[in-house]
């Protein structure tokens, strides 16, 4: 268990709370360029304690929910476009159970189908009770999404 306030802490402790938090979804994937994406998906379920079979089962599975076709899922990721790579990443986040869901621009490069994929997983984690705290470039996105919203806006001018 972490033990540190998230709006005090230092950048460096913010990537150890990441990896600490089973749903974190950057706007970039950090894997290994020559992992398959049906390999990257099943290790973040293997990390968890899920059987390999099921592990790769559910990567699949997602991977079809993200419109991943079967002919790009054996392919190295390094040959993947920006988009193809937001959609593996976003498949290792909802792979498990989680009761925090942290999206940094999750719908950055993503086309609009893929986004309502998206949108429509993120609603099905709300409704089950779970919190997701994001950062959603686009309002019409966040409104679909959020009960409360911060606009960090003046921050970012007064830091500027």
């Amino acid at each position: 268990m972490l033990d540190f306030e998230v709006s005090k802490v230092e950048p460096c402790e913010i990537l150890v709370l990441r990896h600490h938090m089973p749903c974190y979804v950057g706007q970039f994937l950090e894997v290994a360029p020559r992992a398959s994406a049906l390999h990257v998906v099943a290790k973040t379920l293997l990390q968890v304690g899920t059987a390999c079979p099921k592990a790769l089962a559910r990567a699949a599975e997602l991977l079809t929910q993200f419109d991943l076709p079967k002919t790009l899922r054996q392919l190295c990721l390094i040959a993947f476009s920006g988009d193809q790579q937001q959609r593996v990443n976003l498949a290792c986040g909802f792979g498990y159970g989680y009761l925090a869901q942290l999206l940094d621009g999750p719908t950055a490069g993503l086309d609009g189908t893929n986004r309502d994929v998206l949108l429509e997983m993120n609603l099905d984690v709300k409704a089950s009770g779970d919190v997701i705290i994001g950062s959603f470039g686009c309002e019409a996105v966040w409104q679909r999404v959020c009960d409360h919203c911060v606009d960090v806006t003046c921050f970012l001018r007064s830091v500027a």
